[in-house]
């Protein structure tokens, strides 16, 4: 059996076991996922003819002055502040949480949120939490994972309080990994992606205005981003067999 052969067919398989309410819609984009994520010589054609969609943190601390003299004044407390609009967002946790349970960190949003995937690593397939489902194949947040979120409502701005992350190694396996970026400033991913060498060809961020990915390729001399931004999500294609350790160094990011 070909790999080609052997991807349709775990599709198929992996798909046929989901059997907790979810829509066609959601089965649809999962297979779409599966087979961009599956043909990146495609894609990176399709990335080409893209624009980056930057998706900033918003201020901790914000003021509007009123025709009265008056000021208003909001004070955040420290952790993640996500902004995510209808349909599919692609997110990671940038603050460290002390408490991951899906329904914990997102409680804040109760009611507005239908699905999250999760990617396996092994299986180089998507997991899914429904939340109206008793019975999830997962209901905690891995710290290191991005994951994706559909929200059902047309915004939502969820604050993750948490203290910030510092240094961080990750080992990547070989083929697709959705490792997190842990920080909430801006960072250019070329001086992290640096710490992988050339081990890698692809990273992948998301859109949640298009509903698309954008795709920086290694070899390319033409790239449709160069900065991620504090809550995204990302994908990492990894080449080596052995995998390879993808290092985040904080001072040298956030001053670059």
């Amino acid at each position: 059996m070909t790999d080609k052969q052997q991807h349709k067919h775990g599709k198929k398989d992996y798909l046929e076991e989901i059997n907790l309410g979810i829509s066609n819609k959601l089965l649809a984009f999962i297979a779409c996922l599966l087979l961009i994520i599956s043909t990146a010589n495609s894609i990176i054609l399709i990335n080409e003819k893209g624009k980056d969609v930057q998706l900033r943190e918003p201020k901790k601390i914000t003021g509007q002055s009123t025709s009265q003299g008056t000021a208003s004044l909001t004070i955040l407390e420290s952790g993640c502040n996500l902004h995510m609009l209808n349909k599919w967002n692609m997110v990671g946790l940038c603050a460290n949480v002390t408490n991951t349970s899906i329904k914990s960190v997102l409680n804040p949003i109760n009611g507005s949120y239908d699905y999250l995937l999760e990617w396996n690593e092994t299986s180089q397939q998507f997991m899914v939490y429904s939340s109206k489902s008793s019975a999830n194949t997962f209901n905690d947040f891995q710290k290191n994972k991005s994951y994706f979120i559909y929200i059902n409502q047309p915004a939502e701005n969820l604050h993750i309080p948490g203290n910030e992350y510092g240094d961080i190694n990750l080992s990547l396996a070989e083929k697709w990994n959705v490792p997190f970026y842990p920080y909430i400033f801006d960072g250019n991913i070329s001086i992290y992606l640096a710490t992988l060498s050339n081990n890698y060809d692809y990273m992948m961020k998301w859109s949640n205005v298009d509903q698309a990915f954008y795709i920086f390729a290694r070899m390319s001399t033409s790239h449709p981003f160069d900065y991620i931004y504090g809550g995204e999500g990302q994908m990492i294609h990894i080449t080596n067999a052995s995998g390879a350790q993808l290092r985040y160094n904080k001072t040298k990011i956030k001053n670059g």
